[in-house]
């Protein structure tokens, strides 16, 4: 096994959590939204082997489901 000095450190870093559906539509309408949420949740490194995990935001939006997959970028 190598020695932890063979592998880059991080002080910190983000992970990004996205989940969405097909919400329920009128039979009138053709019009496909979704529902977007997401979380932000940052891990930072304390020392002495120490991390701090932080529910740092949340995030929701309603898209047209057809661009949904085109760039959204959540006000942090």
């Amino acid at each position: 096994m190598k020695d932890n000095k063979d592998y880059p450190q991080l002080d910190k870093m983000v992970i990004i959590i996205v989940s969405s559906w097909l919400c329920d539509q009128s039979s009138r309408s053709q019009q496909k939204i979704s529902n977007l949420l997401g979380e932000i949740i940052q891990i930072e490194n304390l020392g002495n082997g120490k991390i701090k995990l932080d529910n740092y935001q949340t995030f929701s939006a309603n898209l047209d489901h057809d661009e949904m997959n085109l760039e959204y970028v959540p006000k942090i």
